[in-house]
């Protein structure tokens, strides 16, 4: 999540670029907001920009997904402490064990489960569970238990 310098809102992601900062990426409501000045005059005071943008009132927006909900279903109560997790659908997680990954899938080793504690259950280290990951990719594993999911419609 990214947080809009302007107005202070998280937004997924920013895409329009600020016209008075000319370097400045803000979110679409105030680059909206700034086109808006630069034809009339201050519209602030005068209008919202929600006059020009519908938008669903945030009673009936659904929070953003993680990288984890998009890709995997949440387990409720996990019988394995690591079932919430990116690591275990990544090809890079070096603590996966060869049924997971197989030789030569592995691109960049990663060691994020060696500072876990739900990993390995040392109370002295910090909960490192996934659900966002950059480096992430996702492992033949992975794949697999997500095809389970497809449904074939006959019709």
């Amino acid at each position: 999540m990214k947080t809009c310098p302007k107005c202070g809102k998280k937004f997924e992601r920013l895409l329009a670029v600020s016209r008075t900062g000319n370097k400045t990426i803000i979110c679409d409501d105030c680059g909206t907001m700034e086109a808006l000045d630069m034809v009339g005059g201050n519209m602030y005071g005068q209008m919202d920009i929600f006059d020009f943008i519908e938008k669903p009132p945030e009673s009936e927006q659904r929070p953003s997904l993680t990288q984890f909900e998009q890709l995997f279903e949440k387990v409720r109560d996990p019988v394995c402490r690591c079932a919430n997790c990116l690591c275990e659908f990544c090809v890079n997680n070096a603590e996966q064990s060869l049924d997971k990954i197989k030789p030569g899938e592995m691109q960049e080793p990663c060691f994020n489960c060696d500072e876990c504690r739900v990993y390995d259950g040392d109370c002295r280290k910090q909960n490192q569970r996934k659900e966002e990951c950059a480096e992430f990719v996702m492992s033949d594993y992975g794949a697999r238990r997500n095809r389970k999911r497809i449904k074939l419609i006959k019709g």
